[in-house]
């Protein structure tokens, strides 16, 4: 056993390598080859002290040994204190006679090591409670076995010291002369270099060093040219300090009222500088920029065939044509805001928006919405960020990201934003929330009514009667203004421009337009197929023109080039290696198979969207007055549909919030099959051949139905 490990002394653990000890603790006792310790620093003030533990001796002299722990002085705390009260002399002769069987040597180690023991007996001392009797216990071991423990001596007061005033030092600093020692010199160097002279403080501070002392200090040129002193070091507390100069000059200047001011260091006004240009500087063609953002709804929309099911916060994308202000797309879309769902919006921009208009229910006017490409897009989203803020190259799109800190670039589609923003709020549509639910508003869950259809509705509408609205007078050409028209609105300029100066609108097939926004990516060539994210994809061709022979050879780059629509990811599209034309390799996963079993709800969601379209029709021409008050009318029977859909199923508010993550999932599923199907009917994606059923085969599983819970106890 180590020489240090013996009853009283402390151990305590260096600084900078681990050890068995928490903190410097005192050895109690010693039997065998355990070692009794109890931590000496505590904090008095708290009712329960840190009982005593036990470590290894041998484990603890091979710590002292290496220096992970090493051994200090038995006595750790120190009694500088006045001499005991009568009082307390009489408390601490009760409190010995508390602890007389306690105290007993046999006792008092049996109480090291037995906690039970030790706990019993803390609970027998009369005259005190067991949490004090402990505490009083505890100062007795860390003050190792000091009966003084018994009579806490009363602390003594410290008295001021009284303060020099004549040689007090001034300044910041503290080396250096007292200030009165050096004021005289201070004060002439002051008077002579900083006053008279005009220098500047730093400079008035070399000079007056080198006058005064130069016998302690080395003039020292700085890297800039300027002069300047370096105080050799056995001088460096016998000469004043630059801190006790600048005190100096501050005390000049409040007593004597002196002041100056020199030509050279007046502050000269600020240069102008340049107003940051708007969105429209350098924009002289409708199609030359376009200018897109997302924006978080506060409305929370439900489930078409399940309205008792809430969907999450929905994403507005919208694109604005810089030179005419007018509204060119938009997407509403309950995904996060991503890449795909950016290129989407650019999709719906250059697409013919009958379909999509006509499917919410709003007439549709061709007058009234535009279509087409821009050569420019700017954006500032994270979706266009680093790597994703690529030039289009299939499609002819430069995207550039927008400087930050820089709102008068993309004034025009953050305005926007908030007129949406501010007919919603004023309409007050079920479901719509504030900005801090977190501080007790309602979230929108129970308020929440519509179909993400039926909010498009609303929201496609309030984007008509922007488009309708004037313009700003900067955007209107002034030939269109001499021509003397009544009245002109955003799609008029558009239009007007359109037809009347050389735009730079593109417009691309529909197919054309489909492979021009998908996502190129990296994959591998294997054996089996296309390898990319785990998943494998499948094509005949692959097999036709040897790609998977020269992988199982190893011959040749294993690296193709392939292009994926986000919203399908289970096809991948490449190149035909004779025509270069894209074709279709899809991926045969079982789960993507149960998807596609439940392409029946995709069909019921339809046979909802033209019900919808039949209940509520709108005139494209109608007045904001007339559209809301029928927009009121499809809230009521929202509201009617789902309290007869709550009340047949009977869910309570908690079993609404254990379904959203499951909503949220079955609406992303009749989505991408809804968009799949789309794809398939204008030709951009292969139709998958029909494989026939085994006969006798059971019914498919229903991937969403629901599961019967394993959690139930046997009677």
């Amino acid at each position: 056993m180590h020489s240090g490990i013996s009853i009283g002394n402390i151990i305590r653990p260096t600084d900078t390598v681990c050890s068995l000890l928490p903190t410097a603790c005192r050895v109690l006792h010693i039997h065998d080859d355990e070692v009794s310790l109890i931590p000496v620093f505590w904090d008095e003030a708290k009712t329960d002290p840190p009982a005593p533990f036990i470590v290894s001796a041998r484990e603890l002299a091979v710590e002292i040994r290496q220096e992970v722990s090493i051994v200090g002085r038995p006595g750790v705390k120190t009694y500088d204190r006045e001499s005991p009260t009568a009082d307390a002399k009489e408390k601490a002769e009760r409190v010995k006679a508390a602890f007389k069987d306690l105290l007993e040597p046999a006792a008092l180690q049996r109480a090291i090591r037995d906690p039970r023991y030790r706990a019993q007996s803390l609970r027998e001392i009369k005259g005190m409670s067991e949490s004090t009797a402990r505490r009083v216990l505890h100062l007795y071991w860390i003050y190792n076995f000091d009966e003084k423990v018994f009579a806490r001596y009363t602390r003594t007061e410290k008295t001021k010291k009284l303060t020099q005033r004549s040689m007090v030092k001034r300044g910041l600093s503290k080396g250096g002369l007292a200030l009165p020692a050096v004021r005289d010199a201070l004060t002439a160097g002051i008077r002579k270099f900083y006053i008279a002279d005009g220098l500047t403080a730093a400079d008035s501070w070399v000079c007056t060093m080198l006058k005064h002392y130069p016998h302690a200090c080395d003039e020292t040129p700085l890297s800039n040219g300027r002069r300047w002193v370096r105080v050799k070091p056995q001088f460096a507390l016998k000469v004043p300090t630059r801190s006790q100069f600048k005190y100096v000059i501050e005390l000049i200047r409040a007593t004597e009222g002196i002041e100056r001011e020199r030509a050279n260091k007046r502050r000269k006004a600020p240069k102008p500088r340049p107003k940051k240009g708007s969105a429209r500087e350098y924009v002289d063609l409708v199609g030359q920029v376009f200018q897109s953002d997302a924006t978080k709804l506060q409305v929370r929309v439900v489930l078409p065939w399940a309205r008792d099911e809430v969907l999450k916060t929905l994403t507005l994308y919208t694109a604005i044509d810089v030179a005419s202000t007018v509204i060119t797309g938009w997407r509403l879309s309950p995904n996060d805001p991503s890449t795909a769902e950016a290129l989407q919006l650019l999709k719906q921009c250059a697409s013919d928006k009958r379909e999509q208009i006509e499917r919410i229910g709003v007439e549709y006017h061709p007058e009234e919405w535009v279509q087409g490409l821009p050569s420019n897009l700017h954006a500032d989203r994270g979706e266009w960020v680093s790597k994703k803020a690529y030039t289009i190259v299939r499609a002819g799109i430069s995207v550039k990201v927008g400087e930050p800190y820089l709102p008068e670039k993309k004034g025009a589609i953050e305005k926007t934003h908030d007129l949406i923003k501010e007919r919603i709020l004023r309409e007050v549509i079920p479901g719509s929330y504030g900005r801090q639910i977190e501080r007790g508003e309602e979230d929108g869950f129970k308020a929440a009514v519509l179909t993400m259809d039926e909010l498009e509705m609303r929201i496609v509408q309030i984007l008509r009667e922007i488009n309708l609205q004037p313009p700003p007078l900067e955007v209107i050409p002034i030939r269109m203004v001499a021509e003397g028209l009544p009245q002109v609105s955003r799609i008029d300029v558009w239009n007007w421009r359109l037809e009347n100066e050389p735009g730079a609108v593109r417009q691309l097939e529909e197919k054309q337009l489909y492979e021009s926004f998908l996502m190129p990516i990296k994959a591998s060539i294997t054996g089996d197929g296309i390898l990319y994210n785990t998943r494998t994809y499948v094509s005949p061709l692959l097999h036709e023109y040897g790609y998977t022979t020269k992988a199982l050879r190893g011959r040749g780059d294993n690296k193709i080039q392939v292009f994926m629509d986000e919203h399908l990811p289970h096809i991948v599209k490449f190149e035909h290696p004779k025509t270069r034309q894209l074709v279709d390799a899809r991926c045969e996963e079982k789960y993507l198979e149960a998807m596609n079993l439940r392409y029946w709800e995709a069909e019921i969601y339809r046979e909802q969207r033209k019900s919808l379209a039949s209940e509520a029709e709108f005139s494209g021409r109608a007045i904001a007055a007339g559209q809301r008050q029928a927009f009121a009318g499809v809230i009521k029977q929202a509201k009617a549909k789902t309290a007869t859909d709550l009340k047949a199923a009977g869910a309570t508010t908690n079993a609404r919030k254990k379904g959203r993550s499951a909503a949220t999932v079955k609406a992303k599923t009749v989505e991408m099959l809804n968009y799949e199907a789309e794809q398939q009917a204008k030709g951009n994606v292969a139709v998958m051949p029909d494989v026939p059923a085994a006969e006798n085969a059971p019914p498919p599983a229903d991937p969403f139905e629901p599961r019967r819970s394993t959690n139930f106890i046997r009677h």
